[in-house]
């Protein structure tokens, strides 16, 4: 039951009220059919409007089965038209691009039935308005009637309660007008049909009910209806929603009625795109090539890891923010900022710990070797090669002849970063491991190498030899290599280049070298305590490779074979790497690399600490001279003073402190030492008998004492010719004479001299000879006839007279700086008594008389009876004992009879005083006759000069010079693989070949979580730092290749952009030209969203087949996109290659870009009045 209240409608036109419905109120019946007639404008289709819900009322109320639609929703009368109304039209309403049958499906469809319910019930509906046959037909292919009947089944298909039909047969023929009728009431018998028209005669035969309307207002009704109040009855009217495949087909449809418009608009949608995939094409191929590179050079440049990191990536930043432009202005800048590159370069080298990392590598923890072919260790070990020529040998590796232009080969000693770009050698180690190696070349000629000392000769992938290989093999005449050197060095035009040569592989087999450890070019050099270098000599390396160098002989021509499977190989010749294991055995076994590894903090090639920074500079310059032992004995003299003890004046010595006189006996002996001889007494009763004894010992006494025992000795001593002072004088002319003696005073004299010679030779001596060499070399061009400027003959001219002249003018000019030194009275002293004491060790070796033993001879004599009667006899002579004899009496006879033991004891213990005090003058006295022996010796200074001669020949002067001269700092490291040894547990270089890129990868992460670890237990300086070079290159060629492609995407963009507001201009005219549909859709139940959702339907599909045609144009661009690049670059493997998941992502973009450019123009449809849309046209 409809209920209609109230009803007022009013439409504004500007300032024009118009009011179609005033108060309109209305029942109907569930089953009946009601006629609404009235002329144009009196307001019956605006009624028949808000009926079906197109339209809405301003004021009053509509009552659906007693419930209000005061409060209903978009989704509410969405719901409600699709399930309880159906429309029919007077201009039938069809969509054109839509088949009959999907017509009809279409209220269905947004019902949410599935596909095969919507076909049987569409076409049961067709059947019953008797079309049928007519169900795959276009509405343009049907007649008035028949498009009216598909509008009267799409009205009922979905069983509707109310059949609103507005002037059905108005646009019919009267035949058809009565068929159409005749369905309609049919139709009524069921439910409640409402149709407007103008036609009373249809009104009259077909209603039951006819209501006029007039101005809005019902004039009649033929049979109204009051139904008596009833509760409301609210039912879920059902699911009223287009799906989204509903959407895409009615687009779909639309737009492939208009094929020629929509592929214009898609193709001009598409412009962007092809834009953005051809440059995403060509990117990707060529980052897909830089990949390809990478891989391919896994072989030939692997991860290397050396002991001396550089950072090259810093380096490069550093360089780019330093010469980029800066925000400042330079008008108003007053000072300059320092551009450290030099720093920059030198801090960003760091020393690696390879030690630990290989470690760590063979550790059962790191599974690295699953990932590798294999991992090398590199000691930077350079053999010693020579070629011999008609009379010399060559030296062929180090190569050494670029080193005129500053270029050198690499000796091991030199920095390995530095070496790498420096080098000039022709000769190279070949990867350890053979099979990965020699898989990666075809055997010409030859063999492969089976021993250490076997190599092969390594051709470009071309088939070709380098003219240095030619040279260090002597082929070509290296004096033409020499000529080309000197006159590029000098500026000159290089000319009369010989021609290609060309050659078999016979002519290279068997060619044969000679290697020499670097260690036999050494010699130890006593005098300076320092291991001399011999290699500038020329016959002393020629001496060395005749009688210790080794054959090296090539066995073998080789040539890539193209696979890239091998490790990299340089062209030149190849040595094993058991050369290198053979060249450090021969080190370990050499006197040099013991006695460096003896003493690993002192440098063998100075003789001086590695810490000392001023390594040679402090070079003590004594040992430029010699002392002249012929000439040492005329600068020292000696008095022809006899010594006999019998003429010696003992007033010198001083008696004072040995007067005994007054002595308390008491004091001097102890009385418990007399209590076993006097029992009979106490011990306070022998003391005062000591005290009674009266003791006068005078100086006089002890001097005359002295003297007689001083004859004593003469005669006890007189068979002992070391007691026999008077031969001391020429005991002593002899020493000084002897060997022995000289060794003393060129010692002394050494020792002097090296306390002298920093002040008597100066550095700037030094520097002095080294600016006359400089000086000199001009002239000596001139004198052979060479350029001023030609720098290529410094070695020619170190070994020149001229040179060697300078150097010993040099020399003597030192010498006589020494010459002018003089000794101070103190040092001259000093150098007696180092002579005195020369002199007693060689008296001892030689029985020869000394003042020291005098002293032990005369301290025997004291032991003898004859010295020590007359010392007790003195001591006798002076005891007074008649006081004692008078305390005595008072005390028995006993005590009286134990007396004379007591002086007897006590004569003893005097007497040994008295002898200590003895021997001590016999001490001063000898001390005495030093003092005269010392004073005898007379220094010539006048003859110091004469004492000094030069030692060194030109030839050694000349190595000292350069050594004195050079600036390098050596280490323990360095000297160690200078001279061919290394540590195989701490490598110079890692080299590791991965399987493949993600083992690669993988590798570096092995080595960064390594790098975590010893940050993380503080171990800072185990930190590897390195330089994937080939990683870093392709990584910046790949990012300007990205950059370009990104500046280029965005100029392309533009297109995008324009092809977007297009299509949104496109759409909006598809949305007016839609019009109609918009409002079929909204009258059969299609919500606002839905409309939204057909026109996004339709951006959709013209970005996708934008998007499509983009993709498929950059296809077919390709091929000859490709083609050209093959020309251009001769490189088969460079391709454009749009990659499907790009392709993908811009058919994606397009479908995107599309559907922002159609938001606008679906939302004004989607806003759209329904009722406005169904009139439009």
């Amino acid at each position: 039951m409809l209920q209609i209240e109230g009803i007022r409608k009013v439409y504004k036109t500007g300032n024009l009220v118009q009011e179609a419905l005033k108060g309109v109120s209305l029942s109907l019946r569930d089953n009946e059919f009601v006629a609404i007639l009235g002329q144009s404008g009196s307001g019956k289709t605006t009624l028949l409007n808000i009926i079906g819900g197109l339209d809405r009322y301003d004021d009053g109320n509509l009552i659906i089965n007693g419930v209000s639609t005061k409060r209903y929703t978009d989704r509410d009368w969405d719901s409600y038209r699709n399930h309880t109304v159906g429309f029919v039209f007077q201009s039938y309403n069809l969509i054109p691009h839509q088949t009959v049958l999907k017509n009809v499906e279409l209220a269905l469809t947004i019902s949410g039935i599935s596909a095969n319910e919507r076909a049987r019930r569409a076409t049961e509906a067709l059947k019953e308005v008797g079309l049928e046959e007519h169900i795959h037909k276009k509405p343009s292919q049907l007649s008035g009637g028949q498009m009216q009947r598909v509008a009267i089944a799409r009205a009922l298909v979905n069983d509707p309660d109310i059949l609103l039909a507005d002037e059905p047969t108005g646009a019919l023929d009267s035949d058809t007008s009565i068929q159409v009728m005749d369905l309609l009431k049919k139709v009524a018998e069921d439910r409640l049909v409402v149709m407007v028209t103008h036609n009373p005669e249809l009104a009259e035969q077909y209603a039951t009910r006819i209501v006029t309307l007039k101005d809005g207002e019902i004039t009649s009704d033929s049979d109204p209806f009051n139904p008596e109040g009833s509760d409301a009855v609210h039912k879920n009217l059902g699911k009223s929603s287009m799906s989204l495949l509903t959407s895409l087909q009615l687009s779909f449809n639309n737009l492939w009625t208009k094929k020629a418009r929509t592929i214009l608009v898609a193709f001009a949608g598409s412009i962007g795109i092809i834009g953005i995939a051809m440059i995403l094409a060509m990117s990707n191929g060529a980052n897909e090539y830089i990949r390809s590179v990478e891989e391919d050079s896994l072989q030939d440049y692997p991860l290397q890891i050396t002991d001396t990191s550089f950072n090259l990536t810093s380096m490069y930043a550093d360089s780019m923010a330093a010469s980029g432009s800066s925000s400042a202005s330079t008008e108003d800048q007053k000072s300059v900022e320092e551009w450290r590159t030099i720093t920059n370069m030198f801090s960003g080298m760091n020393k690696n710990d390879l030690k630990s990392l290989k470690a760590y590598f063979e550790s059962d923890e790191c599974d690295i070797d699953e990932h590798v072919q294999s991992i090398e260790y590199d000691y930077n070990i350079v053999p010693r090669i020579y070629r011999q020529t008609e009379d010399d040998y060559r030296q062929v590796n180090p190569d050494t002849s670029f080193s005129a232009l500053g270029f050198s080969g690499t000796d091991g000693s030199s920095n390995g970063l530095l070496s790498t770009f420096t080098s000039t050698d022709s000769f190279f180690p070949m990867s350890a491991d053979e099979e990965l190696f020699q898989s990666g070349f075809d055997l010409k000629a030859g063999k492969w190498p089976e021993s250490y000392n076997e190599c092969v000769l390594a051709l470009s992938s071309n088939g070709r030899v380098s003219d240095m290989s030619l040279y260090a093999m002597g082929l070509k005449d290296p004096e033409e290599l020499e000529d080309m050197i000197n006159k590029f060095s000098e500026g000159k035009a290089v000319d009369n280049i010989s021609e290609p040569g060309h050659y078999e592989y016979d002519d290279f087999i068997g060619i044969e070298f000679r290697m020499v450890s670097v260690t036999d070019f050494y010699t130890y050099d006593k005098s300076y305590e320092v291991w001399t270098d011999h290699s500038s000599d020329k016959s002393y390396v020629k001496k060395t490779v005749d009688e210790k160098g080794e054959p090296l002989k090539i066995v073998g021509v080789i040539q890539p074979n193209g696979n890239n499977s091998s490790p990299r190989i340089n062209i030149g010749i190849g040595y094993p790497a058991s050369l290198t294991q053979h060249i450090i055995d021969l080190a370990k076994d050499s006197q040099i690399v013991k006695d460096q590894i003896e003493n690993p903090d002192i440098d063998v090639f100075t003789g001086k600490s590695f810490d000392d920074k001023s390594n040679n500079k402090n070079m003590d310059f004594s040992s430029l001279f010699s002392v002249d032992s012929d000439a040492i004995t005329d600068a020292f003299n000696l008095g022809d003073s006899g010594f006999d003890l019998s003429s010696m004046d003992l007033s010198g010595l001083d008696f004072s402190d040995m007067d005994l006189s007054g002595m308390d006996m008491s004091s001097a002996v102890s009385a418990d030492d007399f209590s076993s001889l006097m029992p009979e007494l106490s011990a306070s009763e022998i003391e005062d008998l000591l005290g009674n004894i009266n003791f006068s010992m005078t100086s006089d006494t002890m001097k005359t004492l002295f003297t007689k025992l001083l004859s004593g000795y003469e005669s006890y001593s007189a068979s002992d010719s070391r007691a026999d002072i008077s031969k001391l004088p020429s005991s002593l002319r002899q020493f000084l004479t002897s060997d022995d003696g000289k060794e003393v005073l060129k010692s002394i004299i050494n020792d002097y001299l090296n306390k002298h010679s920093d002040d008597a030779i100066k550095e700037e001596d030094i520097s002095a000879i080294a600016e006359n060499l400089i000086a000199g070399y001009p002239l000596w061009l001139t004198k052979h006839n060479y350029e001023l400027d030609d720098y290529t003959h410094i070695a020619e001219y170190m070994q020149s007279d001229d040179a060697k002249q300078i150097l010993t003018d040099g020399a003597e000019g030192l010498r006589k700086k020494v010459e002018s030194l003089s000794p101070t009275d103190e040092e001259l002293n000093s150098m007696a008594s180092q002579l005195v004491s020369g002199y007693e060790s060689y008296a001892d070796s030689h029985d020869l008389p000394s003042a020291s033993y005098l002293l032990t001879s005369f301290t025997k004599y004291l032991a003898t009876d004859e010295a020590t009667s007359l010392i007790k006899d003195a001591v006798a002579d002076a005891i007074d004992t008649s006081a004692l004899e008078s305390s005595v009496s008072k005390y028995s006879d006993i005590v009286t009879a134990q007396l004379s033991g007591v002086m007897t004891k006590i004569i003893s213990a005097m007497t040994g005083q008295i002898t200590s005090a003895l021997q001590s003058s016999m001490a001063s006295l000898t001390s005495g006759i030093s003092d005269n022996l010392l004073s005898a010796f007379d220094f010539n200074t006048d003859t110091l000069a004469d004492l000094f001669k030069t030692e060194m020949t030109a030839e050694e002067l000349k190595d000292l010079m350069v050594s004195l001269l050079s600036t390098t700092q050596s280490s323990y490291d360095g000297n160690l693989r200078k001279l061919g040894y290394a540590d195989l547990d701490n490598p110079s270089t890692i080299t590791i070949y991965p399987k493949d890129f993600d083992s690669k990868q993988h590798i570096k992460d092995l080595i960064s979580d390594y790098n975590d670890r010893m940050k993380a237990a503080g171990d800072d300086d185990k930190v590897i730092e390195y330089t994937d070079i080939v990683d870093a290159l392709m990584s910046s060629i790949t990012m300007i290749i990205n950059a370009i492609s990104y500046i280029l995407i965005a100029f392309v963009a533009v297109s995008l952009v324009v092809s977007s507001i297009m299509i949104g201009v496109i759409t909006y005219i598809s949305v007016l030209e839609r019009k109609k549909e918009i409002g079929i859709l909204r009258a059969i139940g299609a919500s606002k969203r839905n409309i939204s959702q057909v026109f996004n339907a339709e951006t959709f599909i013209i970005g996708a087949l934008a998007g499509v045609i983009g993709v498929g144009i950059t296809a077919l661009i390709i091929i000859p996109a490709n083609a050209i690049l093959h020309s251009l670059t001769n490189q088969q493997n460079i391709n454009a290659i749009l990659p499907p998941a790009a392709a993908g992502i811009l058919i994606l973009l397009s479908i995107v870009l599309t559907l922002i450019g159609g938001i606008i123009p679906s939302r004004k449809a989607a806003k759209s009045d329904p009722v406005t849309a169904l009139r439009s046209e």
